[in-house]
């Protein structure tokens, strides 16, 4: 079954979503501390609806994304845009600059293949972090052949 599986880009920029705290009742964490290895670890779900391909462009929280992240993420999104085996390509992105690096990637990328960024307003140790289903919805839109031709998409 594994090989009949959609083949989708993840590419982890940072954000809340791989944020940390210290503990699950606090809203004290770091933006950016988990990485992809750990965030795929993490939600072992994610294997059953996609083969997933991850890596990680930066670090940050997005208050800090600046013209160099954009343009290295959006080089790379569009070499696995051009890679006939990846359907689609999903970016984990803090919430502070999500629509703004969404709204640069739709200007300059050319494809029909979907791009989906997603973020999360709890980090994972939150009581109620969301990061790990806002992860799973937004593989789920990219492999969904409706959301082609859609330019860049918000999850």
């Amino acid at each position: 079954m594994a090989q009949n599986l959609p083949t989708i880009a993840l590419l982890a920029t940072g954000g809340t979503i791989a944020g940390s705290g210290t503990s699950a009742s606090s809203g004290s964490y770091k933006s950016g501390e988990l990485g992809i290895k750990e965030l795929l670890k993490a939600i072992p779900s994610l294997n059953k609806i996609a083969r997933i391909q991850g890596e990680q462009i930066s670090n940050i929280g997005s208050q800090d994304m600046n013209e160099e992240v954009w343009f290295k993420l959006a080089k790379r999104t569009q070499e696995l845009l051009d890679d006939s085996r990846i359907q689609g390509v999903v970016i984990t992105h803090g919430t502070d600059t999500l629509e703004e690096s969404a709204y640069f990637l739709n200007l300059v990328l050319r494809s029909t293949k979907p791009v989906v960024l997603v973020g999360a307003m709890r980090n994972a140790a939150s009581l109620s972090a969301d990061g790990a289903l806002n992860l799973y919805n937004a593989l789920s839109v990219a492999i969904d052949e409706k959301s082609a031709n859609k330019g860049v998409l918000v999850v």
